[in-house]
This record gives C-alpha cells, sequence and structure tokens, in this order.
C-alpha cells in the first residue's frame, strides 16, 4: 500500500432518490457524517455515479470507460451495467480476464491540487475466496481491498487522498476470473479539522498498569482455563462474561492472579467488574475493518461503559493498520493482529504497528503474537504453529516497537488447543515465563532507537529495511536495548546511536561484552536472535583462599547482582558463566538469602558465605527446573554475608570446600 493513502471502514447506506448523472449534485450521506459536519453536504465530483448508460449502445454509461483487452488466444474480461447485489443497486461489474484490461475508469475534474478528497463507494461479491480481492485506483496508485471479507451483500469502503493534480483517472480493477460490482461511488472535498480526526472520544480511562505490570494476555479462555493459564505464566486472558458467570470468573481470576480483559453484555456485568480490582480493561470489538463495523456501533459501545461508570481502558484487534483512523475513538489500545507463520515476514507484524502509530497517534499500539497453526488451521494459510524462535522473535519485535503490553492468539478455539501438542506447549511456556520474568526491563523508559548497519551479506529485510530492529530503554541510571534480528539469516553489523559514558554493553542472555567505540558496538545475530544489552552492571573480582594456609585456590571475575530485579533473575534464562566467571548475591542486612534453580539452562554449583566472608555451605551441581512449584529452593542460614554461583563442577576441581575464605578486591 502506498503510504499517501488513508483508509476508513463505513458503515451502510443508500443513495436515495434516482440516479444521479452530472456532477453538481449535492450528497448528504449518513457514511459521509463520519467525516463532514452533521449537517454538511459536499459535491460529488464523481460524474454519473448512477451509472446511466447510452440507450443505442450497450456497456455505455455516460463518462465511464471499460478496459479492452488486444490479445488474441487469451479469455477476455467481461463487464456488466446494470441492478446488482442485494439489495439491488446500479453497479458497474467485472469479471477479470486472461488479457488483464479488467477496469472501469472515468475522470475526475475539479479537484484543488494539494486537498484532501474522501472517496467512498460499496462493493459486492458472491462468495469470498482467499487472497481474491478487487482494487481501486486513483493519481495512479492502487489500493488493494484486502477487507472486502463479506459476501452476498454490499460492503463499504471509504480513502482519504491528497490532490497531486487537478484532475485524475478513478479506477476499479479486477484481474480475478471472479464476479465483483462496484457502486454508489462519490468523491467530496474533506476539511481539515475532519481529516485530521476528531476530538478523543475517550475520556478519564485509567492507566494502562504501566508502572506495575506489563500484560501478557491469553484469548481463548474459560473459568475453567485459569489454572492453566496461570500455570503458563500469563497474567490475563481475554474472555466473555455474562450475568450467569461474572462472579465465578472474578473468584477464579483471584484466584489465579489473573487480570480480565472482558467483553462487556450487559450494563450489570459492567458494573460489577468495574469494582473488581483484576480488571484491567475492556475488549469491544474484534477486527471491525474486515467487517465494515460502523464505527458509531463501537462508540456506542463505549459510552455504555463509561455511563456504567468505568473508567477502564477499551482494546480493540485490527488486521489492517490503514484503517486505524476510522476506529481510533472506539479504543484506548489498538492491538495489531498479525499472523505471519508460515508465509510472511515477520516484519509484517512491526510495519504494521508502525503504520497504526502514524495514522492513529496518541493510541497505545500493541501487538498479538502468533501461537497457534496447524490442527484446525491447516488449509486455511496457517498449516504450521510458529516455532519458538518465530514467536520469541514476534513479542520482541513488538516490544521494540512500543507494545506496552502483548495478547497471544489463542490457548484454544473451535478449531485448535494448544493442550494438543505437547512440544509447542512447552515452547509456549517457556517463552511467557522469559517475558514474565524479563518484563521489568520492558517498562523502562523509552529512550531511543539505535540504529544497525549491517556488514554482511543479508543487509535489508524484505521491505528494504535494516535487518535488525533496536530499542533503548531507561530505568535512572539502568539502561538497556533490546535487538533483534528480525531475518532466517545470520547478520553481523554496529549498532550505533548509543548514550556518550558508555564503555561497554553487556549481553544478558549470552553473557558477551562488547566494547562501545565512537556511540557504536559490533555484533553478530543468529537467525531470529534476540539481544537484550544491559549498560552499568556492577562487577569485582574476588579470590577463593585455603581455610588453613591463605594460599589462592581461585579467581574469578564475579558479576554482582544489585537490584532487585538482579537477584531475582541470577541465572534465569541466561548461558551458563564460564570457569572464571561467577555471580555474587550479597545479603539484605541478617536475612536469609534464598537460592532457586527455576529457568536456569544447566546445572550450577552454590556458596554461602558467612558474615566473616568464610564459606559456610556448599551445593554441588544443582539441577535446572521448569516449573516454580517444582523448584527447591536454598537457603543460607542466619547472617549471610553473601551466595556465589559459579558453573557446575567448578568447585570440585578448584577443591574449594567449606571453611575456606572469600576476599574482594
Amino acid at each position: 500500500m502506498h503510504s499517501s493513502f488513508a483508509l476508513y471502514s463505513v458503515w451502510q447506506f443508500h443513495l436515495g432518490g434516482g440516479l444521479m448523472l452530472r456532477r453538481g449534485l449535492l450528497i448528504c450521506s449518513s457514511a459521509l457524517l463520519i467525516f463532514l459536519s452533521r449537517g454538511e453536504c459536499e459535491e460529488n465530483l464523481v460524474p454519473n455515479p448512477g451509472f446511466i448508460a447510452s440507450q443505442e449502445v450497450a456497456l455505455a454509461p455516460h463518462f465511464w470507460y471499460h478496459g479492452t483487452g488486444d490479445v488474441e488466444g487469451v479469455k477476455s474480461s467481461e463487464f456488466s451495467v446494470g441492478l446488482a447485489g442485494d439489495p439491488p443497486l446500479a453497479a458497474l461489474g467485472i469479471k477479470g480476464g486472461e488479457d488483464r484490461s479488467g477496469e472501469w475508469w472515468c475522470r475526475i475534474e475539479g479537484l484543488e491540487k494539494g486537498k484532501t478528497y474522501l472517496l467512498s463507494f460499496k462493493a459486492y461479491r458472491d462468495e469470498f475466496l482467499e487472497a481474491v480481492y478487487p482494487e481501486v485506483e486513483i493519481f495512479n496508485q492502487r489500493m488493494r481491498l484486502g477487507n472486502h471479507l463479506i459476501s452476498k451483500g454490499w460492503q463499504d469502503f471509504s480513502f482519504s487522498f491528497t490532490a497531486v493534480n487537478e484532475t485524475t483517472t478513478l479506477k476499479f480493477i479486477n484481474e480475478y476470473p471472479v464476479q465483483f460490482y462496484f457502486s454508489s461511488p462519490f468523491i467530496v472535498k474533506a476539511d481539515d479539522k475532519h481529516r485530521e480526526g476528531s476530538p478523543p472520544f475517550i475520556k478519564d480511562t485509567k492507566p494502562l498498569l504501566r508502572n506495575d505490570v506489563f500484560p501478557l494476555i491469553a484469548y481463548g479462555a474459560t473459568e475453567e482455563d485459569f489454572s492453566f493459564i496461570s500455570d503458563i505464566g500469563f497474567n490475563g486472558v481475554v474472555t466473555g462474561v455474562s450475568n450467569g458467570n461474572v462472579e465465578q470468573l472474578i473468584e477464579a481470576s483471584n484466584r489465579e492472579g489473573l487480570f480480565l480483559v472482558a467483553r462487556p453484555e450487559s450494563k450489570e456485568v459492567l458494573k460489577r467488574l468495574s469494582e473488581s480490582d483484576r480488571l484491567l480493561g475492556w475488549y469491544v470489538e474484534d477486527e471491525p475493518e474486515a467487517r465494515s463495523v460502523p464505527v458509531e456501533r463501537i462508540q456506542d459501545t463505549v459510552n455504555i461503559i463509561r455511563q456504567a461508570g468505568s473508567t477502564h481502558p477499551t482494546f480493540m484487534a485490527m488486521v489492517r493498520p490503514e484503517f486505524a483512523q476510522s476506529y481510533r475513538e472506539g479504543a484506548d489500545v489498538i492491538l495489531m493482529d498479525q499472523y505471519p507463520v508460515p508465509n510472511e515476514p515477520l516484519i509484517w507484524l512491526s510495519k504494521s504497528m508502525e503504520q497504526a502509530k502514524r495514522i492513529a497517534a496518541g493510541k497505545g499500539i500493541w501487538a498479538v503474537v502468533q501461537m497457534f497453526g496447524g490442527q484446525g488451521w491447516k488449509g486455511k494459510g496457517w498449516d504450521r504453529e510458529p516455532t519458538y524462535e518465530e514467536m520469541r522473535a514476534l513479542s520482541y519485535l513488538a516490544i521494540i516497537h512500543g507494545a506496552e503490553g502483548l495478547f497471544f492468539y489463542t490457548v484454544k478455539d473451535g478449531n485448535y488447543d494448544l493442550r494438543l501438542n505437547k512440544p509447542h506447549l512447552k515452547e509456549v511456556r517457556q517463552l511467557i515465563q522469559e517475558l514474565k520474568f524479563l518484563s521489568p526491563f520492558f517498562l523502562f523508559n523509552a529512550e531511543g532507537i539505535p540504529e544497525f548497519t549491517s556488514d554482511s551479506l543479508y543487509a535489508y529485510a524484505p521491505d528494504g529495511s535494516k535487518p535488525v530492529h533496536a530499542r533503548m530503554l531507561k530505568d535512572g541510571k539502568r539502561l538497556c536495548i533490546i535487538a533483534i534480528n528480525v531475518l532466517d539469516k545470520p547478520v553481523k553489523g554496529r549498532l550505533s546511536g548509543l548514550e556518550n559514558g558508555i564503555s561497554f554493553l553487556d549481553d544478558y542472555f549470552s553473557g558477551e561484552r562488547h566494547v562501545v567505540k565512537d556511540g557504536n558496538i559490533i555484533d553478530e545475530f543468529k537467525p531470529y536472535e534476540v539481544k537484550l544489552y544491559i549498560a552499568g552492571k556492577s562487577f569485582m573480582k574476588i579470590r577463593v583462599l585455603d581455610g588453613k594456609t591463605d594460599t589462592i585456590k581461585a579467581r574469578f571475575f564475579t558479576e554482582v547482582a544489585e537490584t532487585q530485579l538482579d537477584k531475582t533473575l541470577g541465572l534465569m534464562f541466561r548461558e551458563l558463566p564460564s570457569d572464571d566467571r561467577a555471580i555474587f548475591f550479597k545479603a539484605d542486612s541478617d536475612k536469609n538469602i534464598v537460592i532457586h534453580s527455576l529457568h536456569v539452562k544447566g546445572p550450577f554449583d552454590l556458596i554461602f558465605l558467612d558474615a566473616e566472608q568464610k564459606i559456610a555451605s556448599i551445593y554441588k551441581n544443582i539441577p535446572p527446573c521448569d516449573r516454580e512449584s517444582l523448584c527447591r529452593q536454598y537457603t543460607s542460614g542466619r547472617f549471610p554475608a553473601g551466595a556465589i554461583e559459579v558453573r557446575a563442577g567448578v568447585i570440585d576441581n578448584l577443591r574449594i570446600k567449606e571453611g575456606d575464605r572469600v576476599e574482594f578486591y
């Protein structure tokens, strides 16, 4: 799609009265009132929008012309003029042929150069066929009607465009051997105040818990699934709610610690849920642009929510970002709902997010991450489930492009059940657990967008953008950069635009240190690899002395877990340190230190120090675990000085034992 187009979805309308032949007639349709001040009427610049035809010449509506293929030996396109569709409307018909001439067109005159206009029309198809869509063209820019999903009924479309010249050609195009009809076209000038969007509809909404939690929300859940969803690591669900199950939902969400993104049903439900601290917000619509859902219907829903006293935010999922302007007043958060696996590049999601941010400025733009495929979806475009690497890449890609929460589709629906694929379920749990524990980083404030310059063969993504996307986040003195390779190929290059004063960055996942020079680092990325660079970590050197002879047994370059986040994470989701490295956990006053092995990638050895920095206890070869409820906890005892974690086997190899002494230097 060309960026100069802006699209709008409009509701059903009928042009009353007789057929219109020439310009100069005034139109006041309910569809136009989405853009124009109520009571305004505008001149339609489309000639003969009722397609009145000459009685002497067949298929010759005044001012309209159709394509004429002149290639012999191929099937020609077919054209028609007359009543069509349900209800019957005056329409132009096209059935595309091999001659590639399936188009109706007319000249548009009287435009003011530089002014913005609204083009609206209807389209009709008898049946829906996947990936078969007509097109419209104006000022030589084509728009594929990818949201023409309604069959056996008229669907409304509306576009805004800026006039490049005083005249142009309007075309309706169909290159497929199926029948499409077009009706009721009109073009009117949009005044500036309505082109920029009406004042925000939603007032006084609650903040989206930005400083408290990073939402990880699952689709496809009833209260019976809440325990299963909580065990995976999600902290919220999208769910239907009624008078009959509202109390059960509140009880189950409290028990499992889940937030609710609820589909409102009645005022009683709205009031009761609004009183619960488990309510995150309201799910007001799902892909409305695909069904031409009237904007007024969504605004009515939001009005009912506000009238019930709820100031919780509203959420809406959309596949086509170009429609975000039309529906922006119906939601605080627009969820971009792209499912690229296995047929599209992953950057379909990030491109859609960026486009929606431009069109619906001021709205939260989050993402729905695909985790379904196969099973009942085979033959429908999603023949397999995304891999762990693909789901992880989509999640971090959305965060890099500004998502302040993630939704995941789906745990189950009529065609799919996550429980049926145990290996995939394990990968989903692994991803959600990682996002859950690392989410405090995602709540840092956005600081900038570092730029990647590739030094490898793969210098660009499929859309021509850079292969590595990155975002800088900061919280006080702690700075981190999330970066991801969006390609399924390895890339190497420079990440530049870093702050002055940073001498090195440590990758959380690999443990590798990268020197900053001239505001950049050099790094290599595996296919779909995610990096979490952290600046400002503290390090020190320690040595272990024999408890009797004071001879040096070992030296370690040691990372210091200073913040509560550092202490919580420890070795979680990371590569284990090399034999000469360690992590030190300083004790908080006289409190016990508790160490676990949740989501650690391999076994490790653990040393507890007493108040005199002597080794009080040792635990060797601690195995990793993947369930918090099943993980053993290792405690220090009273008055500890700290704890040290090293790779499994190091203690035996270096003959470290209880009673040995540790020095920091």
